[in-house]
């Protein structure tokens, strides 16, 4: 009976040994999934920064293309009547701010591009630790296997050298009653 016993506390142990593992692993589990959805949260405010930033370009925009369109129209009446030398700075003046437009424009797309580069940088970054320390947790998820089973490996051989001792009292108290 007491055999029966050790063995039912043995599996009890064990039992609890799987539900700490598999509590771990739920844990572990959960703290990727967060780190997951924290990443998402942040991909999705730097693409509302990169919206506003689109939305506050082309509104600029529009409104330099509104303010053109008024000095155009104004140009347009000066030219009917001033002189013909009058009229060449005016559409060189012109020129110049289509230029100055295309450059304004030109700089947006590449502060755009760039900020887009830096963000996808960022979340490259941000990937490459969240796989190094899902590798990390791996390892260690490992080594914690390993160092069970040597510990179960101990505690069986030690379970077996108590059974041989047991079996070796057991034949010496069975010859001492045969001697008898």
């Amino acid at each position: 009976m007491e055999m029966k016993e050790r063995l039912a506390a043995s599996q009890a142990k064990m039992d609890e040994l799987k539900a700490k593992i598999s509590g771990a692993a739920d844990n572990a589990k959960a703290a990727h999934e967060m780190k997951k959805a924290e990443l998402e949260e942040t991909l999705a405010e730097i693409d509302a920064e990169f919206e506003a930033f689109d939305a506050a370009v082309d509104a600029q925009i529009e409104a330099d293309l509104a303010d053109f369109d008024a000095a155009t129209e104004l140009i347009a009446e000066e030219i009917s009547t001033e002189m013909d030398d009058d009229i060449a700075t005016i559409e060189g003046d012109i020129a110049a701010a289509k230029e100055n437009r295309r450059i304004r424009k030109e700089r947006a797309e590449s502060k755009r591009n760039s900020a887009r580069l830096r963000a996808q940088m960022n979340v490259n970054a941000a990937k490459e630790r969240i796989a190094e320390k899902k590798k990390a947790k791996e390892q260690a998820k490992r080594e914690d296997r390993a160092l069970d089973l040597l510990d179960y490996a101990d505690r069986c051989q030690a379970l077996a050298m108590t059974m041989t001792l047991d079996a070796e009292h057991a034949i010496l108290e069975a010859a001492e009653l045969l001697a008898e």
